[in-house]
C-alpha cells in the first residue's frame, strides 16, 4: 500500500517500513523514500543481524524491530527524508519555475512600476528558456555551467524581430493584416537582430538578483550567476542637435502643440525622466523659486529631487498653469 506525505507542497509517494527475513541476508527493515533528483522511489534497507544477536529469543528481537519500524513510519508520515538528512533541505528540491513565481510576487510589493516591469521581463526570458532546455529543474540542479549556456545561447544564438528604420531613422509602420504583409517588399519587413553586449550584461546583473534572492531564501546556497565576466560595454551612438535645428523643433511644438513642447523642455532643460513627467502634480511647479519638486515616489531612484527650470521654461509654464 502505497502512503502520501507531504513535502513542500508536493504531494510525494512512499511506501512504509516492513520487517523481512529474507533467507540470505537475514533480517531487514526495507522502506521506499522518494528520491527528488531522479523523482523515483528508492529502496532503503536496514540490517538487523547484528541487533538480533543481543537478544536471547526471536519473539523479543522481533519486538524490538517492530518498534523500529513504528518508528520509522511515524517519522515518513511527519514528512522526514534520510535522503535530505544533513546535507540540504527541502527547498533545494523545488523547481526554479516554482521559485520564480515567489520570487516576482514579493519584488512586486518592494520595486517601482518600471524595475518590476524589468524584473519580469527577464525571467519571463529565462523561464522560457528554462521551459525548452531544463524543464522542471531544481534548484540544487542549476549550476554554473547551466547560467553560462543561458547566457550563451542568448548572445550567440537567439534573436528577435526589430522594425526596420527609414533613411530618417524612422520606424516603419508595422503592416496589419497577413495579406500586407504578404505583399510588402523585403527591405520594409522586420529584421532578425541578436542581444548587445549592454544586453547580455543586463542579464548578468538581472541572473544575480534572481539567485542571490535564492541564496538568501535558502533555496541554494552559492548565486551561479557570480563570478561571471560581462562584456565591454559597448557606447551609445548618440546624434547631437544643433542650435539651430533645437530653433525648428521649438518654433513647430510653438505653433504646432504647445504641451508636447512643454514635455520636451522639461526632458531637455529639466532634465526630468518621461515617465517622471507623468507624475507631477501642479502644486510641485515652484515658479517663484524656479524649481519643480519631485517626491521619492515619483523618481527613478527613489530619492526626492529639485528640478531647477529655466527662464524660457518659466514663462511657458506660467502661460499654461495662469488661472482661467
Amino acid at each position: 500500500m502505497q502512503t502520501v506525505q507531504n513535502f513542500s507542497g508536493t504531494s510525494i509517494p512512499f511506501l512504509p517500513a516492513t520487517l523481512i527475513k529474507h533467507e540470505s541476508i537475514g533480517w531487514n527493515i526495507t522502506y521506499h523514500i522518494f528520491n527528488p533528483l531522479t523523482e523515483q522511489l528508492e529502496r532503503k534497507v536496514i540490517k538487523l543481524n547484528r541487533i538480533k544477536k543481543h537478544y536471547r529469543t526471536i519473539a523479543e528481537f522481533k519486538a524490538h524491530a517492530t518498534r523500529m519500524v513504528i518508528d520509522i513510519n511515524t517519522k515518513l508520515e511527519s514528512g522526514w527524508n534520510p535522503l535530505l538528512e544533513g546535507t540540504v533541505n527541502a527547498r533545494n528540491f523545488e523547481t526554479i519555475s516554482f521559485v520564480i513565481d515567489k520570487y516576482l510576487q514579493e519584488k512586486e510589493k518592494e520595486l517601482a512600476i518600471d524595475t518590476y516591469r524589468s524584473y519580469c521581463s527577464f525571467c519571463k526570458i529565462f523561464r522560457k528558456w528554462l521551459d525548452e532546455k531544463y524543464p522542471n529543474i531544481k534548484c540544487c540542479q542549476f549550476t554554473k555551467v547551466c547560467a553560462i549556456e543561458f547566457l550563451d545561447y542568448m548572445y550567440n544564438e537567439h534573436t528577435f524581430d526589430k522594425v526596420k528604420k527609414d533613411e530618417n531613422g524612422k520606424k516603419m509602420r508595422k503592416p496589419r493584416t497577413k495579406r500586407q504583409q504578404e505583399e510588402l517588399p523585403e527591405e520594409f519587413r522586420t529584421e532578425k537582430m541578436s542581444i548587445s553586449a549592454n544586453t547580455y550584461n543586463n542579464y548578468i546583473r538581472n541572473g544575480r538578483a534572481l539567485f542571490g534572492w535564492l541564496v538568501e531564501k535558502c533555496y541554494l546556497t552559492e548565486n551561479p550567476f557570480m563570478n561571471i565576466p560581462m562584456k565591454e560595454k559597448e557606447q551609445k551612438k548618440r546624434t547631437l542637435v544643433s542650435p539651430q535645428q533645437r530653433d525648428i523643433i521649438r518654433n513647430y511644438f510653438m505653433d504646432k502643440c504647445p504641451q508636447f513642447l512643454i514635455v520636451a523642455e522639461l526632458i531637455f532643460n529639466a532634465l526630468i525622466r518621461p515617465t517622471e513627467i507623468s507624475r507631477i502634480k501642479v502644486g510641485q511647479v515652484d515658479l517663484f523659486n524656479k524649481v519643480i519638486r519631485l517626491d521619492e515616489t515619483q523618481t527613478k531612484t527613489g530619492y526626492k529631487r529639485d528640478c531647477v527650470l529655466s527662464d524660457e521654461l518659466i514663462s511657458i509654464l506660467a502661460d499654461v498653469l495662469a488661472p482661467g
